[in-house]
């Protein structure tokens, strides 16, 4: 097994991520008794993830994207998804699903402020492990973005979501525990960092 220390790990794959011993925000979430979204929908809220923050080849190695759709509601499309998954050894995502993701990918890319955000240099899907305080448990974190802006970096978390405003937004922050998540992942990103705090940004789309 590996030995997590403090330290910043980059390109480690989310299996492993998840199966790293250090304390994860979603590992508190459940002690606090809230549930994780461990379901289709979250499985294609990762997909996106990995096409806008990984790119293309990680993409395909990772999922496969079938050129039909399939009711998941009848017995005949649930027979050809397993098919389909047993083929291709991968996840599967139905033709609909796909063109959902393209289009949040082109929403992200046409908005001026997101589009600034995802070009600007730094790093994607970075690992962060800390010891929080000084205290001997170790925290993880797995951060979307970790960009370098002119007034400091900026960690940048991005949420398919159904609210578009910021009046929407707002109550989700407490509903859905994105507000911990942020102060979460920034102690732990200062933690190893020491220095300012980031600034913290949420993608919506």
């Amino acid at each position: 097994m590996r030995d997590w220390k403090p330290g910043v790990y980059p390109d480690i794959p989310e299996a492993d991520y998840r199966a790293a011993p250090p304390t994860a925000k979603s590992d508190l979430d459940a002690f606090a008794g809230r549930k994780p979204g461990a379901n289709r929908k979250f499985e294609i809220r990762s997909a996106f993830h990995c096409a806008v923050l990984e790119g293309r080849d990680k993409f395909h190695e990772r999922y496969h994207v079938a050129d039909e759709d399939f009711k998941l509601n009848t017995i005949e499309g649930k027979n050809r998804l397993t098919t389909l998954e047993m083929e291709s050894g991968k996840f599967v995502i139905r033709k609909s699903e796909m063109a959902q993701i393209v289009g949040m990918c082109k929403a992200l890319k046409t908005n001026p402020k997101t589009a600034k955000i995802l070009n600007l240099d730094g790093n994607r899907e970075l690992m962060v492990v800390a010891a929080l305080d000084g205290r001997t448990l170790l925290s993880k974190c797995r951060i979307d973005l970790e960009v370098h802006a002119p007034r400091g970096t900026i960690l940048g978390e991005l949420k398919s979501t159904g609210y578009h405003t910021p009046d929407q937004f707002e109550p989700a922050m407490i509903d859905f525990g994105y507000a911990s998540q942020a102060a979460y992942y920034s102690d732990c990103w200062h933690a190893y960092h020491n220095g300012d705090y980031p600034r913290f940004a949420f993608i919506m789309v």
